[in-house]
């Protein structure tokens, strides 16, 4: 390359090499500009607060809401009524309860493999008397 030629392509001093900036990101670009339109995004607790209330509602309010085709409803409300009037509305309800209130605890035996876990049995009677001894000194209140 010639020096002609990287000479030519310098930048002046105090001129920047991008005058009109970073581009802004297409999502942020997005955001902001729903939000100049009086668009705020949901809370946690409003979300919670929708699965919740789709749950409790009779099936035939539920159908209107996934029916209508005016804007009496956010988007959040018709996608998921549509899900639950849909083949696997069963499934949908499922998802909701799991994101309205948490998912069963599920208790899993992996030490026993199903067996009864005695350990005191292994011991004679001496032995758990001494045991007893030694945890009536450790224990504090």
């Amino acid at each position: 390359m010639a020096t002609k030629d990287i000479v030519k392509h310098e930048f002046k001093k105090g001129q920047s090499g991008n005058p009109k900036g970073r581009p802004p990101k297409l999502i942020s670009h997005i955001n902001n500009e729903l939000e100049a339109d009086g668009y705020t995004p949901a809370k946690v607790d409003e979300i919670t607060t929708a699965y919740l209330t789709l749950i409790n509602l009779p099936l035939s309010r539920v159908t209107d809401i996934a029916n209508k085709d005016n804007d009496d409803y956010p988007m959040l409300y018709k996608l998921v009524a549509k899900e639950i009037i849909g083949k696997r509305g069963a499934d949908m309800l499922e998802r909701l309860l799991d994101r309205g209130i948490g998912k069963a605890p599920q208790k899993i035996d992996y030490t026993t493999k199903g067996e009864s876990l005695n350990l005191l049995k292994e011991y004679t009677d001496d032995e758990l008397r001494v045991l007893k001894e030694i945890a009536a000194k450790h224990k504090t209140d």
